[in-house]
């Protein structure tokens, strides 16, 4: 009797363990799966929506500029905003370099598991083979005709089933991870072709915007040696300064406070020296005199403009010589304008608060670089901005 329960369960034992132990390596095989981490976070997606959208307004900008009248700063605008459309682009190309990249090297990290995994696969499915091979191709018969118990013989019908379908799954499993390893080398193929083509791409537009920004500063140049040119220049701003009357004049806005009991004491619209003044103006280029109806404040780019006092946005638009303009009326036939902006955050018809940021400073438009123009108007004529704002600071000091 003894001897019959050994013998069963000696025969159930060693079934038992090898379907466990099978179990438990199947289990930490399927457990190695792969999954793709997105490269691109939510802020490299917003950064590139935002570049697409600037890159949209500053192509419809220029395509305005192209069917206006043929300026001499109108070209100088023109290619300056190429300069800015081309800049972007090659940010847009670097974010998607990035991303590339990152997706390339989380490939080739997918890559190498799914490698691992498969050779831990081939070794396993190389010593069940071995082992089975060793044991003969009677191996199951002759356990099965040594259990003489009845119910042992059902057990060992059970577990030999089951170890039989863990092995197909084995075996499902390798194939899949084969296809699954084709397809991520074909991937990483493209991606690889994908990033050389974004390379030379990035190359071609840097080059491109090398040109621009060269030529830009080439006619600059000679806008400023040239005194014939630069006299034309001047005299398409005279012409831009009448031609702006429409905009400016018998004015039916009303507000609550009188700006010319503020004479003297408005803020002014930025921090900055003043490079050029009100009125007979000597060009140290070219020794011509002029007349400045505004003065112009030396910002960097990026600089917040603000209102100067409460009122009404009569224009914000491109303006041929002005540049991207705001002009505001402040009721009693009284405005301001600011000039040169980079970009408008007030649109025609709005109204605006004293100290209100209106704009960001730039250089559209402008022979002296990154300025703001200011200038106060009463009806068509202008008058000193100087005896408007409060008292000239230090810093206002050339």
């Amino acid at each position: 009797m003894w001897k019959k329960w050994k013998n069963r369960s000696a025969g159930e034992s060693m079934f038992a363990r090898v379907f466990i132990l099978s179990l438990i390596l199947i289990c930490l095989l399927m457990n190695g799966g792969w999954s793709l981490d997105t490269a691109g976070s939510s802020a490299n997606l917003e950064m590139k929506r935002r570049l697409e959208k600037e890159i949209e307004g500053l192509t419809k900008e220029y395509e305005q500029i192209q069917t206006s009248q043929s300026a001499v700063m109108d070209e100088v605008e023109r290619l300056k905003i190429q300069s800015e459309i081309l800049s972007r682009e090659v940010k847009l190309i670097r974010l998607r370099l990035a991303e590339t990249r990152a997706t390339l090297q989380q490939v080739r990290k997918e890559l190498k598991g799914l490698n691992d995994q498969l050779a831990t696969y081939q070794t396993f499915i190389e010593r069940r083979i071995l082992a089975l091979a060793k044991l003969g191709p009677s191996y199951p018969l002759k356990i099965l005709l040594s259990i003489r118990w009845g119910p042992d013989m059902m057990r060992a019908f059970f577990y030999s089933g089951a170890l039989a379908r863990l092995d197909q799954r084995v075996l499902k499993r390798y194939r899949k991870l084969i296809r699954q390893l084709e397809e991520r080398q074909t991937y990483l193929a493209e991606l690889e072709a994908s990033l050389d083509h974004q390379n030379r791409e990035l190359s071609r537009r840097q080059q491109e915007l090398a040109q621009v920004r060269r030529r830009k500063e080439r006619i600059l140049a000679e806008l400023r040696q040239r005194g014939e040119i630069y006299r034309q220049a001047l005299q398409e701003l005279t012409m831009a300064y009448h031609r702006l009357k429409e905009y400016v004049g018998q004015s039916a806005y009303r507000p609550l406070l009188n700006i010319e009991k503020f004479k003297g004491l408005l803020d002014w619209p930025v921090q900055g020296p003043i490079i050029r003044r009100f009125g007979k103006v000597r060009l140290p280029d070219t020794g011509t005199y002029i007349i400045s109806r505004g003065i112009q404040i030396r910002v960097p780019e990026g600089t917040r403009v603000r209102a100067v006092f409460d009122g009404k946005v009569r224009y914000a638009d491109w303006y041929t010589a002005y540049g991207k303009l705001i002009i505001l009326d402040h009721g009693n036939d009284i405005y301001s304008l600011y000039a040169h902006n980079q970009m408008l955050l007030v649109k025609k018809g709005d109204v605006v608060r004293r100290g209100q940021v209106i704009a960001i400073s730039g250089q559209t438009a402008s022979l002296n670089g990154p300025m703001l123009y200011f200038e106060i108007r009463r009806r068509v004529n202008a008058e000193d901005p100087l005896e408007w704002l409060k008292i000239q600071p230090s810093w206002a000091a050339r």
